[in-house]
Parts: C-alpha cells; sequence; structure tokens
C-alpha cells in the first residue's frame, strides 16, 4: 500500500497565476446542467415555447402556445419595468389597442362591409402577432445571451467555484472532494 498526501487549496488560498488557472479549467469543462431550463420555464410561462437556440449563430426557435394578448399581460405581471420582456410587451399592448381602436372607428363607419372589415383585422392581428413573436423570441435570446456571458465570465465562474466550495491542487487544478 502507498500513502500519497496531497495539500489542497480553497479558491481564494491560490496564487494569482493558480486562480487563473481554475478559472479557466472551469470555463473550458462547460457547466454540468442544461443551465437555460429556468429561462425556458420562464418563457413558457408567458406563453412561448422555445425550442432552440444557438448563441454562436444568433438564433432562437420557438412557437407562441397563448394568444398575443394573454401572454403581453403575463410578462407584464411576471417581469418588472425594467426588463427587455415588459418593454417590448407594454409597447406592443399600445400597438394592439391602437390597432382595435383604428378598426373600431372603420367599423362604425360603413357597417355593409363588415366580412372586409373582419379580414383586415384578422390580418392586421396575425400580422402584429407575427411580429410580437419574433420580438419575443429576440427578448429571450438576449436574457439567454446574457445568462450564458455571465455565466462564462471570470466573475461568474469564481462565484461557481465558491457556491460549490471546490478545493484545487496548488497550481490550480480541480481537486474532487467527497464529504470531507
Amino acid at each position: 500500500m502507498k500513502t500519497i498526501t496531497i495539500n489542497l487549496y480553497e479558491f481564494d488560498e491560490l496564487s494569482d497565476e493558480a486562480k487563473e488557472n481554475a478559472i479557466q479549467e472551469h470555463r473550458e469543462c462547460g457547466f454540468e446542467c442544461d443551465w437555460w431550463d429556468s429561462i425556458y420555464d420562464d418563457a413558457r410561462q408567458n406563453g412561448l415555447k422555445i425550442t432552440g437556440f444557438d448563441l454562436y449563430r444568433r438564433d432562437i426557435t420557438g412557437e407562441l402556445t397563448m394568444p398575443m394578448l394573454q401572454s403581453m399581460n403575463e410578462i407584464m405581471g411576471n417581469h418588472g419595468e425594467l426588463c427587455g420582456t415588459y418593454k417590448m410587451a407594454s409597447m406592443f399592448l399600445k400597438q394592439y389597442f391602437l390597432l382595435e381602436n383604428d378598426l373600431d372607428v372603420i367599423n362604425r363607419v360603413d357597417n355593409e362591409e363588415m366580412d372586409v372589415i373582419d379580414a383586415i383585422k384578422e390580418v392586421a392581428e396575425e400580422g402584429l402577432e407575427g411580429i410580437y413573436k419574433q420580438a419575443l423570441l429576440h427578448e429571450y435570446y438576449m436574457i439567454l445571451k446574457t445568462e450564458y456571458e455571465d455565466r462564462t465570465s471570470d466573475e461568474g465562474i469564481t462565484e461557481s467555484i465558491h457556491c460549490n466550495d471546490y478545493w484545487f491542487t496548488e497550481d490550480g487544478r480541480y481537486w474532487p472532494t467527497r464529504g470531507r
């Protein structure tokens, strides 16, 4: 039998060079979990099912799962006024009511053309809904991008190291410890 003694260090005990090594090693390892799950859940609660995204290609896909008006109301009830999704939903809500008011004025002018008015209204709402969906997807893409950038920043990785109470060798290599 051979006994080996290894000195292990908490992150804050490492030299600056060893800290850099530890941060880089964790950046290259990636994430141990599906970090986007909570963002997908938030989107789902607000009427958007995200079906995929690619940060490098600046691409996100998804579908609305509830009517546009309900989605806007959910966002405005769930997100703060400083949030990009809130600002976007608020803007679209104003556009929606402007569209409704314009079509109501037309309805009062000439009731004989009701089928035409209904058709115009349907096309206008579908167009607005399509634009809304793209804007909402863009907002969630930005949320995903920001979360990824935060998690892969030196500060984000350092925070993760502290939260998980990791231990390292003197040169900054992670050393798994179980139930100290």
